[in-house]
């Protein structure tokens, strides 16, 4: 069975555009001042709005994810970042109460600017049901310049539960707030 997960993916994804090996043209991470940030700046991708997952035990729903990664490599050329932990709000299913486990940005690459790939992963205690542990891999893309980055439908799999789908936009920032631009 098909389950369709947007926001999680949009959030785990998001750092998908922090780590952009070098391309045609040059992959960096800017503030709106057109300066680079600086490597160890802790950077947030946020996911508003509801997520949903069709699956046999119901529709898995959660109102925000956000997941952070710290910025590793941002010389103008390639852009790189490793992950650091997530969270989610208000995740239920059917009306019960759910925990999403572990959001992930597992691997991340680019060989053209304003796209690329990304695998992640994630866990769902479902309510009397079993833990699953969601995993696979799919594509993102940007506008050259922007804050967000949109993750294509992406298929993740999970031995106790079956498939996922997820898709949707996510908005980057610094942990303090401020605007970071993709380019």
């Amino acid at each position: 069975m098909l389950k369709k997960l947007t926001l999680l993916a949009m959030v785990v994804g998001a750092f998908a555009a922090f780590a952009i090996p070098a391309a045609a043209s040059a992959s960096k991470v800017t503030m709106p001042s057109g300066t680079l940030v600086p490597t160890g700046t802790e950077l947030r991708g946020t996911a508003n709005g509801t997520l949903f997952t069709e699956t046999a035990f119901g529709t898995l729903e959660c109102e925000k994810i956000t997941i952070g990664a710290e910025l590793t490599q941002n010389n103008g050329t390639t852009v790189g970042a490793a992950g650091l932990s997530g969270t989610t709000e208000n995740c239920q299913v059917e009306g019960h109460s759910l925990s999403i486990t572990n959001p992930q940005l597992k691997t991340l690459s680019s060989t053209e600017t304003g796209k690329g790939t990304v695998s992640l992963a994630f866990g769902a205690d479902i309510p009397s049901g079993p833990t699953c542990q969601f995993e696979g891999a799919g594509t993102f893309t940007y506008a050259n310049p922007s804050s967000t980055i949109t993750i294509a439908p992406t298929l993740l799999e999970s031995a106790a539960c079956g498939e996922a789908e997820i898709e949707g936009t996510v908005n980057i920032e610094t942990t303090n707030g401020e605007a970071v631009i993709l380019e």
